[in-house]
């Protein structure tokens, strides 16, 4: 396992997600800051949705290694995209979110289930 921690061998480094095994939370740098745990949830891909001046971007997210299927950032290289279109239901809400909190700018990233898995999660 890594250090949880920004920095790596005294240098600064970017912090990407990680996959924990239970003895993974006793390590010492847990402590040295605030952490996000979640369950793994399987995916097939994420879209990122881009909010500017009311305008959506949406992008499908294709990790083709295994860094990157667990955070997209840690492997640009191994990306693809293809552009999509938000549900209605979850653009309108974004800009509604957006206006009520007078940002003109926001991004967010969802994890899509594979089509088995998403299925049965409905």
């Amino acid at each position: 396992m890594l250090p949880i921690r920004g920095t790596l061998d005294g240098e600064s480094v970017a912090v990407y997600a990680s996959v924990l095994a239970p003895g993974d939370v006793d390590h010492p740098s847990i402590s040295t800051t605030v952490h996000l745990f979640q369950e793994w949830v399987p995916k097939a891909h994420e879209v990122r949705l881009t909010a500017v001046a009311g305008q959506l971007f949406a992008a499908e997210i294709h990790a083709d290694s295994t860094a990157a299927h667990v955070d997209w950032r840690s492997d640009y290289d191994s990306l693809t995209y293809r552009v999509c279109d938000p549900p209605d239901a979850v653009a309108s809400g974004v800009l509604s979110m957006l206006d009520e909190l007078a940002l003109p700018y926001g991004a967010s990233t969802s994890s899509f289930p594979p089509p088995a898995i998403g299925r049965s999660l409905r």
